[in-house]
């Protein structure tokens, strides 16, 4: 057992003591029955004090992680559930329609089964994830709460998750994380059908795709979706495709469509998502192009709401009620012993105007 002291760390190294054990025996890799290291043994490889070694043991004896036996030593115990009923829900935003649809099932389904969220937003429509995310993240895991973290983390935040899944219940979705349970949407079938779906159309013989952010997970799948369809169709190689990067906004989604019929047409549009496709209407309105007729423009979400509302946009539905209510039952299924895993839900074509 390897036990790591940080005197700079504002934890007791008690406590730093006590949780690494912890980690070890709820991470399986020190199952029931195992005999610990002794008092000594802690004292010797760390260099606290024996005070400080059996005060980290008396904490593991009050959580009932271990128990101690007269003359033999200290020993795993037989582990309980022993999770809250908590849900720590961890989103960008809860104003914007798109999170808006997830919580709505989500919280549907949790209520149903007598969870508790407790929500956790960065009232923004970037996942600019910060000390407090990590914060949180360490109370859920202390509180021994689940997790339910939309869109994807990067970084040390990342890197917390990834720690923290391995001893609670976690769930991603959109973006799929080591060692939880993942609710995604089957992007492959998404896009192929949405690009067949848009060259029924004979006059359409070029189009250009805003990707989003290259390194978030949903962005790469769409990728290969498109990739897929476009090297079966040959696009690549007899009509005009052209790719451009964006940040999921209607901001980006109109500058970037400006910027490209500055000095160049196509007759079909792929936005990242339905906010995108509003900027890029509003980009084509603005140059007396006709959206529709002249050029056809797909989003991607059916994010309707008080804004989308007025733009009767042609979109791919990723059936967001059902994601939230599926991250709730992959919960309940790692509480169940049914380990992590996918849940893919399916995202049909919604062919409107557009």
């Amino acid at each position: 057992m390897e036990i790591n002291i940080d005197y700079n760390s504002d934890k007791h190294p008690f406590k730093q003591i006590a949780d690494q054990i912890k980690e070890y025996i709820l991470t399986g890799q020190y199952p029931p029955g195992t005999l610990l290291p002794s008092v000594r043994d802690i004292v010797k490889t760390t260099g606290v004090s024996l005070t400080t070694a059996q005060k980290a043991f008396s904490l593991l004896q009050q959580e009932n992680l271990v128990y101690s036996s007269s003359g033999k030593g200290t020993f795993v115990s037989e582990l309980k559930q022993s999770f809250s009923n908590r849900v720590y829900v961890f989103l960008p935003s809860s104003a914007l329609s798109f999170f808006m649809k997830i919580l709505t099932g989500l919280t549907l389904e949790a209520n149903s089964r007598g969870y508790e969220i407790i929500l956790n937003s960065l009232n923004t429509d970037k996942p600019n994830w910060n000390q407090n995310t990590i914060d949180s993240l360490y109370k859920a895991k202390d509180e021994g709460a689940a997790v339910i973290f939309i869109e994807e983390a990067f970084g040390e935040v990342k890197k917390v998750c990834m720690d923290i899944a391995k001893i609670i219940p976690f769930v991603t979705i959109e973006w799929v994380l080591e060692g939880a349970s993942a609710v995604i949407n089957n992007y492959d079938s998404a896009v192929i059908t949405a690009f067949n779906e848009a060259i029924k159309e004979d006059r359409i013989k070029s189009m250009l795709i805003l990707k989003g952010r290259d390194y978030q997970y949903n962005v790469i799948e769409k990728m290969k979706g498109f990739y897929s369809i476009l090297q079966e169709q040959q696009w690549l190689v007899e009509k005009e495709v052209f790719f451009r990067n964006s940040d999921f906004d209607a901001i980006s989604g109109y500058e970037v469509v400006k910027d490209f019929f500055d000095s160049a047409y196509v007759d079909c549009i792929f936005c990242a998502n339905d906010y995108e496709a509003i900027g890029a209407i509003g980009a084509l309105t603005e140059m007396g192009i006709l959206v529709g007729k002249e050029v056809k423009v797909i989003g991607f979400g059916d994010m309707v709401d008080k804004v989308t509302s007025y733009f009767p946009i042609t979109t791919i539905s990723q059936n967001l009620e059902d994601i939230g209510k599926n991250s709730i039952i992959a919960i309940k299924d790692i509480l169940e012993g049914k380990g992590v895993q996918n849940y893919i839900v399916e995202a049909p074509f919604i062919p409107r105007r557009t």
